[in-house]
């Protein structure tokens, strides 16, 4: 080594030291030029790299220098600070483990420790705690770097293997949990996964096969740790062994872990520290059988003396005490059910709840649970290895198989499955053998079970199981005396057997029809089992039948209490003893039986039907509901059960269910009067009363004595409902009718035993007979002889009022009735009749059984007077007239006599409150009513009528309070609504058609009231509107308000024309002229003064020139001259025009010419009118077609449209001048007048010159011309339905059929783009253009179009268009000839 290199090398190291990195860089390559292989200088070079982060030189730099025969630890420490420097774990990593190999091999463990410390840190860092388990186990015992563990004092300090083992432990339990979850997400996605459960079968025998957790615990275990820790490893070795056992796939290894799991558990149980391994060895034991029964009960003795409080505690609990007597069954079972709460998985818990509710006698809640012990077990034996399930399913199996025998033999088939299932598994087991026999004798496979017990009798004669299997069976079977020989032998046998006794005994019972001293026997045998066993149910009930027999009534029933007591599932004894306490009356032990034995049996329909019918007669029906709906769950065929939920539906108001089930009970005894008896009052109850009358006809067919009387008053009382109902429907005659049939089957009734009832018919009835005869059309001209008897009858009954034969005078008013109907009487007659009907209301009331019900006949008798006032005047409350006085004097009357006989009727107030406010006395309407909302709070009535009492006095701001507090209270109360929609009416509120359209549903006399409000509030709305063109909804309303209208013609008879009034102002609205002519027809013949009268023949002449019928027009017009003219102006001037404009179409154009000019003087009373007047005066002009006259008229409109101020009317003289000028030529009248009638976009002026300009060119014959001007007129509003329609016709007068076609479907369109709404491309169409495209008659016209253009080339498409048409407007003949 030459000086100049020493030099140089000294530089480098002070370089070096100085932080002059890039110098020494430079000074360590001109060394390794001159000598490449010199340690010292790799040493400088690696540092100087580290530091100039030239790692890739200095890693080769050390490694190089590594392999140096003068290697020493430097190169190995410089390598790992390098790598450290680049963060390059890996190798650094790599760096690490080489430094800590080469330390060990100089012997310098601390040193080593220290590298070893840094790898572990650095994995742990990483977290890869697979490659941290492997470094750790490294340290431990066998592996080689074990020794590092004895470095002594190094730092960071040395742990011991136990600390290295604990983390290890912590370490691979977490790394397993978490690869086991993650790879089962991973691989559950995949298409060929298959089940999850496979899936983590194979993730966890995967993971845990590679796993050294085991190995890792047992070497915590060895190590000489004290006892407490060394119980906690055992412990998790335990629990880790347990999981792990049934995942293995060798079947030799696996077997070996279970042997081992069962040896560890033994060894922690024995310890008395480990309660998993106690309730494991318990569990298995259940199972699989491996224990014996005294292990089992010493094993639990111990759990429950160290973990009492631990979640198996109470069914060991329940274990131990099942031989302890004075435990009761049932406090048992829910300490075994609690047990079950708290270890809900565990198989030793389910089936100590399945056995102690076997024993308690909970057969329903042995066969409820048993699925879930069965997949208990399963699913233990499934978790854990070596364990088998087939002595715990054994037990469940047969456990399951008795308590379906003991339910009833209604279950036999399923005992007889689980009884051949325990047979499999255990071939030979004589419980089973013997379960099997008894479920096939119920099942009545006799013969069968017979060979099978007496097999097993041939392999043991002495087998007294088998004896004593036989004996039932023969009992069974009916073979009493063979029975009792085999029962004989049994008992001598086991005499211990308490069933042997009781069966010997029953068997004794039946042998004694032949053999009464067998009878004495049976008693000695029963009373032999009660001593034996005092739980056997059969026993008490056969000593019950003994003591019954014997005429001790009272030992009977405490024999048969004790039989429920034992069992309540004893459908013999329970049923027995319900009898005897239904028939002592005493309903609360019965209702406390009856509960307790539908709890013990559900299926027991005897105890539900008996506890349905307790209900009713408690009248709690909607418990009676759930009772009778149970019964019938046990046996759908008990018409008994059926019957009684008819009556209970109909207790709770639900009348559409009873009359099904009633339709139920006619099918399943057709031949019982009942059914069709409940039929027929579910329906009266339905408010249907016609459904009703086949059902009592069918009743009476069926001829049962019982129930002849019962019917003929029912059917009476039907009949008078089916009036009411026949009456509001406007059947007048058929309610009259009905009224009738109703005295004749109270005639037919032999014996009237109900008073009270009977008048109460006979008074409605009359009632509707009067009404009927009233409204019905009647010859004045037939006989009266009716009417005589009539007042002969009604004379003789004053004249004896108290002493009246009920039969006979019965049969008298049937006779008088129906021979006055026949001859077709008069009103007068009807009257009669209603005299008949008071004394009828006077007889129901001194037949009446308590005040109460007199004081309810009172306010009927009264509410009909107040009705046949209120028929007088239908829309008029409080109006009087002179047959008024009489009624309200009588309604008066009854509503004093009511509420003086019960002043707590509710009725009574209000049919007071009702006679005040008509008679006017508006104070003492308001007392009453308050008095009757008092005594009925949640009743919506009182406060409907006080609201209409408010209406009346004209204070609606009352009024309406009073209606809102009557909706809140029943929002579809319908007098209440109607009272709203009076309200808003007469406060002018825009609401008033939508509150009385939602009363058109409302029921007979309220609906009449909301018929005519919603006709009149609908025309009210068009007319202020003013505007022909209707959009569907008004379309549908209108409709709907004529239907309305002629609803209320037809229901009240209108009496002063009202209703027809409005009818044909509607008609009128919907250009149904001839109709609307016939409505003011009866409007002008029913109208009562001359100011109506004249009214109605206006509105009549007006209808006619509007239906064509000009003639007729003229002449009443001409008659309307000749009556008393009104005291108005403006009502002369409107008829004075439309006489003119009838004369006009009449072609009798002088004369109208003569109106007109009357019409334009009259014209101040209407100024707005006076310029279309003088339009039409101009028109009239130009009709008579001089030329003279024509100049006349172009002057007239020039002057008319100087002077005008409306709009309106300008408009119109315009588009007269421009026809004008059209027509003559005239291009100077056309150019002024054209671009006046464009200013005015509003009034669409466009439509009315594009039409003008068309049809002159058609009278031209120019068709071009006219399609042109159409053309032009969509160009500047294409938005217009009716520019497209107007193209459609111009296109068909031209013979263009497909053009007419595109244009109608145009127009179509359009009109459903406007009827939608969909008016978003719509922003700059004018206003004129969305009303004409949403008109009605645009989609009716263009139908019509496109049907026409159709017809010839496409039929259907046509016959499509017509229909269309016929939808949109089916009143118009029109349409329905275009359909033709």
């Amino acid at each position: 080594m030459s000086v100049i290199f020493k030099a140089k090398l000294k530089s480098a190291k002070t370089a070096l030291a100085d932080k002059d990195y890039e110098y020494a860089y430079d000074l360590c390559q001109d060394l390794l030029e001159l000598e490449a292989d010199n340690y010292n200088v790799h040493i400088f070079l690696g540092v100087a790299c580290q530091h100039l982060g030239k790692w890739s030189e200095g890693e080769k730099t050390y490694e190089k220098a590594k392999r140096m025969p003068k290697a020493n630890i430097l190169a190995w420490q410089g390598a790992s600070a390098l790598q450290e420097a680049s963060g390059d774990k890996s190798k650094y990593k790599k760096a690490l483990e080489e430094l800590r190999d080469r330390l060990i091999g100089e012997d310098n463990l601390e040193k080593a420790w220290e590298a070893m410390y840094k790898v572990i840190e650095l994995v742990e860092k990483s977290g890869d705690r697979r490659q941290l388990v492997n470094e750790l186990r490294q340290l431990t015992e066998g592996g080689k770097l074990h020794m590092l563990l004895n470095a002594g004092m190094a730092e960071p300090e040395v742990p011991t293997e136990r600390e290295v083992l604990e983390r290890m432990y912590t370490v691979e339990s977490t790394l397993d949990a978490q690869t086991v979850q993650s790879e089962i997400e991973k691989r559950r996605t995949r298409l060929s996964a298959g089940p999850i459960g496979r899936v983590r079968h194979q993730v966890k025998s995967e993971v845990w096969g590679q796993s050294g957790l085991l190995a890792t615990l047992s070497r915590l275990i060895a190590l000489h740790i004290d006892d407490e820790e060394r119980f906690v490893w055992e412990e998790r070795y335990f629990t880790e062994l347990r999981q792990r056992a049934p995942i293995v796939d060798d079947a030799a290894e696996r077997a070996e872990m279970a042997d081992e799991v069962v040896q560890v558990a033994k060894d922690l149980a024995y310890n008395g520290r480990c309660a998993p391994a106690f309730e494991y060895l318990i569990d298995s034991s259940t199972c699989s059988g491996s224990m014996q029964d005294h292990e089992v009960r010493e094993l639990c003795a111990s759990y429950l003396q160290v973990f009492g409080e631990q979640s198996l505690g109470l069914a060991v609990q329940v274990l131990l005490d099942a031989g302890d007597s004075a435990v009761e069954h049932k406090q048992r079972m829910q300490l075994a059910e609690e047990g079950q709460r708290r270890a809900s998985d565990s198989p030793f818990a389910q089936v100590q709840f399945l056995l102690a509710a076997f024993n308690a006698r909970e057969f329903r809640t042995v066969v409820d649970i048993g699925s879930l012990v069965r997949s208990a077990i399963n699913e233990f034996s499934a978790a854990n290895a070596g364990v088998s399930s087939s002595h715990g399913l054994f037990v469940v199996d047969s456990a399951v198989a008795d308590a379906y025998l003991k339910i009833g033999p209604e279950h036999a088939a399923d005992a007889e499955i689980l009884y051949r299932r325990c047979l499999d598994s255990r071939p030979g087991d004589m419980r089973a053998t013997l379960g099997l026999g008894l479920a096939l004798c119920a099942l009545g496979s006799f013969e069968e079970s017979r060979q099978l017990l007496q097999a097993a009798l041939d392999e043991d004669s002495s087998n007294h199981m088998a004896l004593g299997g036989l004996g039932a069976v023969l009992l069974q079977e009916g073979d009493a005396t063979s029975a009792a020989q085999f029962l004989e032998q049994a008992t001598a046998l086991d005499p211990s057997c308490a069933q042997y006794h009781s069966d010997l005994g029953w068997a004794y019972w039946r042998m004694g029809d032949e053999k009464q001293a067998d009878k004495a026997f049976a008693f000695s045998s029963w009373l032999a089992a009660a001593r034996l066993d005092s739980s056997n149910t059969k026993t008490f009930g056969g000593l019950a039948k003994w003591y019954m027999q014997a005429g001790d009534d009272m030992r009977a029933r405490k024999c048969l209490e004790k039989a429920v007591s034992l069992d309540a599932a004893n459908s013999d004894a329970g049923e027995t003893l319900a009898r005897i306490y239904a028939r002592e009356g005493r309903d609360d032990l019965l209702q406390k039986l009856l509960e307790r034995a539908t709890e013990a049996l559900r299926s027991q329909g005897w105890a539900w039907r008996m506890l349905g019918l307790l209900h009713l007669r408690q009248s709690a029906g909607e418990p009676a509901v759930l009772a009778f709906r149970s019964a019938l769950a046990a046996d759908r065929a008990d018409v008994r059960s059926w019957e009684g939920m008819c009556e209970a539906y109909m207790a709770v108001g639900r009348i559409s269910a009873a009359i099904r089930v009633a339709a139920r009970v006619i099918e399943l005894a057709p031949m019982q009067t009942v059914g069709h008896w409940l039929g027929a009052r579910a329906a009266l109850l339905a408010g249907d009363p016609e459904a009703a009358l086949p059902h009592l006809d069918a009743a009476q067919t069926l001829g049962d004595a019982a129930w002849i009387g019962v019917l003929a008053v029912a059917r009476a009382e039907t009949l008078a409902a089916c009036a009411a109902r026949w009456h509001s429907r406007g059947l007048f005659a058929r309610a009259a009718d009905a009224g009738v049939e109703a005295l004749q089957a109270l005639e037919s009734a032999q014996q009237q035993r109900q008073p009270f009832l009977v008048w109460g018919i006979v008074f409605t009835a009359c009632v509707w007979i009067s009404r009927g005869l009233k409204l019905r059309a009647a010859d004045e001209s037939e006989p009266r002889r009716g009417s005589d008897a009539m007042r002969g009858l009604i004379a003789r009954a004053r004249a004896a009022e108290t002493e009246i034969s009920t039969p006979s005078f019965l049969r008298e008013t049937q006779e008088i009735v129906s021979a006055g109907i026949g001859a077709g009487e008069s009103d007068d007659y009807a009257l009669l009749v209603f005299e008949l009907a008071e004394l009828a209301a006077r007889l129901h009331i001194l037949a009446a059984p308590s005040l109460t019900h007199a004081s309810s006949a009172w306010a009927d008798l009264g509410h009909v007077y107040c009705e046949r006032n209120a028929a007088l005047h239908p829309l008029g409350l409080g109006k009087q007239s002179s047959g008024s006085r009489p009624l309200l004097e009588a309604a008066t009357r009854c509503a004093r006599a009511a509420v003086q006989l019960d002043e707590d009727s509710v009725r009574a107030y209000l049919l007071q409150g009702v006679v005040a406010t008509w008679a006017g006395d508006a104070l003492l309407a308001q007392h009453a009513f308050i008095m009757a909302s008092r005594r009925s709070a949640q009743s919506a009535q009182p406060w409907t009528s006080l609201g209409f009492l408010c209406l009346h006095c004209n204070d609606t701001d009352l009024a309406s309070r009073a209606f809102s507090r009557a909706l809140a209270l029943d929002p579809e109360h319908v007098g209440a609504r109607l009272g709203a929609a009076a309200v808003a009416e007469k406060t002018q509120s825009p609401a008033s058609v939508d509150l009385f359209e939602a009363c058109l549903q409302a029921p007979d006399a309220a609906r009449a009231v909301a018929d005519y409000g919603f006709a009149k509030q609908v025309w009210l709305g068009m007319a202020r509107r003013g505007t022909p063109h209707r959009s569907l909804s008004e379309q549908s309303r209108l409709s709907l308000a004529i239907y309305a209208a002629r609803r209320y013609v037809a229901r009240t008879g209108d009496p002063q024309g009202e209703g027809a009034h409005i009818l044909g102002l509607l008609l009128e609205q919907n250009s149904e002229w001839e109709a609307a002519a016939e409505a003011y027809a009866c409007h002008s013949a029913k109208a009562s003064s001359s100011l109506r009268q004249w009214v109605a023949l206006a509105h009549l002449a007006r209808a006619q020139c509007g239906a064509g019928r000009f003639e007729q027009s003229v002449e009443s017009y001409d008659l309307l001259q000749q009556l008393e003219q009104p005291d108005d102006p403006l009502r002369i001037f409107f008829c004075t025009l439309g006489h003119s404009l009838a004369l006009f179409f009449a072609q009798r154009l002088e004369e109208s010419l003569a109106h007109f000019e009357l019409a334009l003087e009259q014209a101040e009373a209407a100024p707005r009118q006076r310029a279309f007047v003088a339009v039409m005066l101009a028109q009239v002009l130009w009709a008579l077609g001089s030329d003279e006259h024509r100049q006349l008229a172009r002057q007239h409109l020039i002057e008319v449209m100087s002077q005008s101020e409306s709009q309106l009317s300008v408009l119109s003289g315009l588009t007269t001048l421009f026809a004008i000028g059209l027509l003559q030529g005239d291009a100077d009248l056309i150019s002024a007048t054209y671009p006046e009638l464009c200013k005015h976009r509003d009034a669409d002026p466009l439509h009315n010159v594009a039409r003008l300009e068309s049809y002159l060119a058609l009278l031209r014959e120019d068709n071009a011309a006219a399609r042109r001007a159409v053309a032009k007129a969509l160009y500047r509003s294409p938005s217009d339905a009716s520019l497209w329609l107007l193209a459609s016709h111009m296109d068909l007068l031209s013979g263009r059929t497909l053009d007419a076609i595109e244009c109608a479907r145009g127009a179509l369109q359009l009109f459903t783009y406007a009827a939608r709404g969909h008016f978003s491309s719509w922003s700059a169409a004018p206003p004129q253009a969305l009303v004409n495209s949403a008109s009605l008659q645009i989609a009716v016209d263009a139908c019509a179009v496109e049907a026409r253009a159709s017809k010839a080339s496409n039929g259907r498409s046509a016959k499509s268009a017509a229909n269309r048409a016929v939808m949109l407007q089916p009143w118009a003949s029109d349409t329905w000839a275009l359909l033709q």
